[in-house]
């Protein structure tokens, strides 16, 4: 994968747009005006987490949170917090609970703009797909696909493909397809097929090659297709981004490409990123989600 290094500069953050104002205007007096632009108001963000005080003031922990008790935790500070306003948990000094927050963010702090409150499940964004369903994008052989085997995901001969295909040059995304989409999970009770999925990079000659190679390990159905990126080579993107200590990463991984978490973009790190790497080879999701 060749690397672009156009690089761009940081933008600066932009103040919130829109306020709501009524008043004189072409109607008559007391007539709704057209939105007007607020200049000095900022931008407001949402979140979701846990806001932790360990006694350096509260944090609101946006990444990994560790399950001990009391929990460990950091993260940006939070202004204008007060731990009378809101239920929370306390042990050994240390408080803590998960809420849903509002506020502005000057790069290291938000400051409370609205009242806390106890977090919901649905307060949580959904997870970004990648576009993977984990289906089997082959088509469909004559005469149906082959019955899975009687060990399932067990089947030796399976197991030893899974390992030959991730040696195969190039390979990108390994999965196996019962008909239920569970990944690698399996489904309950015998699965109608077991389809070995793999993507490589190159040419349909290096992808024959690679089905040939599976085919010999697994008696069941195998498919392989086109991977955009090597996984190698991905990982390799991936780890050069966690090195960085500029971005406030809270979570990297990769499968089609780089998934990267960070607590705040405004779609700036996600320029910078598609300038170094190519387009939709790192996927930037923001921690702190704009309001409005």
């Amino acid at each position: 994968m060749a690397r672009r290094t156009t690089m761009r500069t940081p933008g600066l953050l932009l103040l919130a747009l829109v306020v709501t104002a009524c008043g004189s205007g072409p109607g008559g007096p007391g007539s709704a005006s057209s939105p007007q632009p607020d200049p000095e108001r900022e931008q407001e963000y949402a979140a979701v987490g846990t806001v932790l005080d360990a006694g350096r003031g509260p944090e609101l922990c946006l990444g990994g949170v560790a399950d001990s008790y009391p929990p460990q935790c950091g993260g940006p500070a939070v202004a204008g917090w007060s731990w009378r306003s809101v239920e929370h948990e306390s042990a050994s000094g240390v408080r803590w609970g998960e809420y849903a927050v509002t506020g502005t963010w000057d790069g290291e702090t938000l400051t409370l703009t609205d009242s806390p409150r106890r977090a919901r499940a649905d307060d949580y964004p959904a997870p970004a797909s990648d576009g993977s369903d984990f289906g089997t994008p082959c088509r469909v052989p004559r005469g149906g696909w082959a019955p899975a085997p009687p060990d399932g995901w067990q089947d030796a001969g399976f197991q030893r493909a899974l390992l030959l295909a991730e040696q195969v040059d190039g390979v990108g995304q390994v999965w196996g397809d019962d008909g239920a989409r569970d990944g690698f999970e399996g489904g309950a009770g015998d699965p109608e097929r077991l389809v070995l999925n793999v993507t490589v990079t190159g040419d349909a000659a290096a992808r024959e090659a690679a089905a040939r190679t599976l085919r010999a390990a697994y008696d069941g159905d195998v498919c392989v297709s086109r991977a955009d990126h090597s996984r190698r080579d991905l990982e390799a993107v991936a780890q050069e981004i966690r090195e960085r200590d500029d971005l406030g990463v809270l979570v990297s991984g990769t499968g089609a490409h780089v998934d990267l978490e960070v607590v705040h973009d405004d779609g700036t790190l996600q320029d910078e990123l598609d300038a170094t790497y190519g387009d939709g080879v790192v996927r930037v999701t923001s921690a702190l989600r704009p309001v409005g």
